[in-house]
């Protein structure tokens, strides 16, 4: 079973991109109100704010015979799952608060750039891990498949 999805991450880059942009007018402002450029200790912040929208932009799930892989924005920040190690999946709904990103839960962790549907992994060695989804049906068909044929073999 092969299984991709990319989710992107809207409101993360919208929040991300306006964040920056304000920071970033406030910084010509204060440059233009005292006749010069701005130190660029001022546009650290826009730094950063661009660092995180291109580590966090969308979320790629991809599944193969052996694992699960879910990264982040161009793949620098990633988790793989081996197949054998899930005990269990199902379909689950996160609390608004859980927020976005990666995320400490109660009981595991999310994975998470958009919405609140996600699909809960259980591991063999306790840990619990979301993974936030737009596509929670065939993430949900993809990974049930996927166990069932590792497991078959």
């Amino acid at each position: 079973m092969r299984y991709e999805y990319t989710q992107p991450g809207w409101v993360v880059r919208a929040v991300i991109a306006m964040c920056a942009i304000s920071i970033g007018f406030s910084s010509l402002r204060l440059a233009v109100a005292t006749g010069g450029w701005p130190p660029l200790a001022s546009l650290f912040p826009v730094a950063v704010m661009l660092v995180l929208l291109v580590l966090f932009h969308r979320l790629v799930v991809k599944i193969d015979a052996e694992s699960v892989r879910v990264n982040f924005g161009v793949g620098l920040i990633g988790y793989t799952f081996l197949l054998r190690d899930i005990v269990s999946c199902h379909a689950v709904r996160s609390p608004w608060y859980s927020g976005w990103g990666i995320r400490k839960i109660r009981g595991g962790w999310l994975l998470n750039v958009s919405g609140y549907q996600a699909v809960e992994l259980r591991l063999r060695s306790g840990k619990i891990y979301r993974i936030g989804t737009d596509d929670q049906d065939g993430l949900l068909k993809a990974l049930e498949t996927a166990i069932s044929e590792g497991n078959a073999s």
